[in-house]
């Protein structure tokens, strides 16, 4: 087992009003963070690209320590959602994609 990742007080609850807004904002799919991965928002399978870019478009992170898990590969998903994600991205480092198992 690995060292556990500590997440401050702050991340949390910067997360938790990111998905809360993001829903007001019509995206209905956009869970609240999981007690394991506090910053962590899971992109579900059935959201398309071009939902996708829409969400990070209307929904950016503006500098939170919030990263995104998606729900498959991105076979699975049909497109290269890493692509997605650095054309929304560049310059900022706490964003990170990657599967969920």
């Amino acid at each position: 087992m690995g060292p556990q990742h500590q997440y401050s007080g702050e991340d949390k609850q910067a997360a938790l009003a990111y998905a809360q807004a993001a829903r007001k904002k019509g995206f209905d799919w956009v869970k609240d963070p999981d007690a394991d991965t506090p910053t962590s928002i899971t992109i579900p399978g059935t959201v398309s690209e071009s939902e996708l870019r829409r969400f990070l478009k209307e929904c950016p992170t503006d500098g939170a320590n919030i990263s995104y898990a998606f729900a498959g590969t991105t076979e699975e998903f049909g497109y290269d959602y890493n692509k997605v994600l650095s054309e929304f991205t560049s310059g900022s480092a706490s964003t990170e994609a990657a599967p969920q198992q």
